[in-house]
């Protein structure tokens, strides 16, 4: 970043723009492509939630425990799948498939991390682009190569 001089030839930081800007120009410039963002991200958890509740309603409650349950079984998974009277196989699958989910789950905490930041900074485009590739490219593309797998 560039630095402006004072008369005194020390170096000051640049000006923040989010306390020196005017407002209207923030909320057009920051403020539109959050609610952007946080759109894409209430429709993607509404259709997910809409679709379960054509099931049934105990599917709907399923889906509303299900990541305090997904977090315990990332934690102890073994354990868990005993719960289930797992086979030997099956807990060599099992565990395996939730460490993978587990790791999964990292990448997405880097990526609503990184998407706050952005909207801490004043970068609202870049929040909603990172919340879109997460939410909406990256799952059409792996849907796409997985179902070639099937082929």
């Amino acid at each position: 970043m560039p630095m402006r001089m004072a008369s005194t030839m020390q170096m000051l930081p640049p000006e923040n723009p989010m306390g020196t800007a005017k407002i209207s120009g923030l909320v057009l410039k920051t403020g539109l492509s959050l609610m952007i963002s946080l759109l894409i991200n209430s429709l993607y958890n509404f259709v997910d939630s809409v679709f379960v509740a054509r099931i049934s309603e105990k599917a709907l409650t399923a889906l509303s425990l299900a990541a305090p349950v997904q977090i315990i079984m990332e934690i102890v998974p073994k354990q868990v799948l005993l719960l289930f009277d797992a086979s030997e196989e099956m807990l060599a699958i099992g565990v395996a498939a939730l460490r993978i989910m587990a790791v999964s789950y990292l990448l997405s905490n880097v990526c609503l991390t990184f998407s706050s930041a952005f909207q801490g900074l004043g970068m609202g485009v870049q929040s909603m682009l990172l919340t879109l590739s997460r939410q909406v490219i990256m799952p059409v593309l792996l849907i796409t190569d997985v179902s070639w797998f099937g082929e």
